[in-house]
């Protein structure tokens, strides 16, 4: 599909497939509750997804949603971030005088891109070139005139460009193009309230059956909702029970409705589950450390 927009479901596969349908074609990716849409006009979509019904609960099933008015392919991160840096520096006669924060979501190249230091180093090539034209610009984390969202998925990325007015006509806009806490500050959080939803699920199922049987595909989609065969399979690979699933379950929470760890797990399965479900959730984890040290340097 030529793609558009990025999507990120946080629960309920199936009644979100069915919401995006409402408003464009929607593919599947094989990222983990990420799928990517083909919209008419992205601003268009945004105006509908604006004017959606509270009955709807929209944002309740959905987690993020990206449009993007630039694609491009790419095979090397070399020739990512110079495809990238040809079409943001295009854009620097729309950013003379602002404020602008570079905003990089990666999603496959693990080892390969690295989002934080792209960022710095388009935001610097951005800076120099305003800086030539003599239209000076600054970097801006908090509450920038300007924000350029770039999205990765495989070899594909999409970027595009939201000014204030956009960002405050359409507040979910923003809550899509702010960067997640990382994993080190999730575990921190230990005040941070877990998911209604999964755990709702978890403690349904466990009251429902605490049968010590392995669980098997069926039960644990029940439980969890859409899953990549692979990633199904390791699962059930595992041996786990439904309980030990659940409890591994409950036990994670994110902006996409899985999280920090509240209790150590009470059996190597349910340890192993929770591995499982953190590499689907947290593929990141150890780039976006690495980047917090260069961060500090």
């Amino acid at each position: 599909m030529d793609w558009n927009v990025v999507v990120t479901i946080r629960r309920d596969f199936a009644r979100a497939i069915g919401l995006l349908r409402k408003l464009g074609a929607v593919e599947r990716t094989g990222l983990f509750n990420v799928v990517v849409m083909r919209a008419p006009d992205v601003r268009a979509l945004l105006e509908q997804i604006a004017q959606l019904p509270a009955s709807e609960r929209f944002f309740e099933t959905i987690s993020h949603v990206v449009p993007i008015t630039h694609k491009l392919h790419f095979a090397t991160a070399d020739g990512f971030e110079q495809q990238v840096r040809d079409v943001v520096l295009a854009w620097a006669p729309q950013l003379a005088g602002k404020s602008v924060h570079v905003r990089v979501r990666r999603r496959g190249h693990k080892g390969e891109l690295h989002a934080m230091e792209l960022e710095r180093r388009i935001g610097a090539a951005l800076l120099d070139e305003l800086a030539r034209r003599r239209t000076p610009a600054r970097i801006a984390l908090d509450d920038p005139d300007v924000v350029i969202a770039i999205e990765t998925v495989h070899d594909e990325a999409g970027l595009a460009m939201w000014t204030r007015a956009d960002l405050e006509r359409y507040p979910f806009l923003r809550r899509s193009i702010e960067r997640g806490a990382s994993r080190y500050e999730q575990l921190a959080a230990v005040e941070a309230a877990p998911s209604r939803g999964l755990l709702a699920a978890a403690n349904r199922f466990t009251s429902r059956s605490r049968a010590d049987h392995p669980a098997s595909a069926s039960e644990i989609l029940e439980l969890i909702g859409e899953l990549e065969p692979l990633t199904l399979e390791k699962l059930v690979a595992t041996g786990a029970t439904l309980d030990e699933i659940a409890a591994a379950v409950s036990a994670i929470e994110d902006e996409d409705a899985f999280g920090e760890v509240h209790h150590l797990p009470s059996t190597a399965r349910e340890a192993e589950v929770r591995a499982i479900l953190e590499d689907l959730l947290f593929e990141d984890f150890e780039e976006r450390e690495s980047e917090r040290e260069i961060a500090r340097t």
